[in-house]
């Protein structure tokens, strides 16, 4: 079986408030934006299942915030 695209939130330590504001004013993440003043950034995980994903992005991104929300590619 074939492994599907997973996009994980991942926010920067420290700016998990700002991530609220960002989504209040109506601004959204992008896969891996370089926005300097986004909270974070949505990054793009090959995985077999939601949790391998999450296992994956936290393995990446140890000094990183891991949101669960976690959307297939289709």
């Amino acid at each position: 079986m074939a492994k599907a695209t997973y996009f994980v939130t991942i926010i920067y330590k420290g700016r998990e408030d700002d991530y609220a504001e960002y989504l209040g004013a109506g601004c959204s993440l992008a896969v891996d934006s370089v926005d300097p003043n986004a909270p974070g950034f949505v990054a793009a995980i090959r995985a077999s299942n939601r949790r391998e994903a999450m296992i994956l992005a936290k393995r990446e991104y140890p000094d990183y915030f891991v949101l669960d929300k976690i959307k297939k590619a289709s």
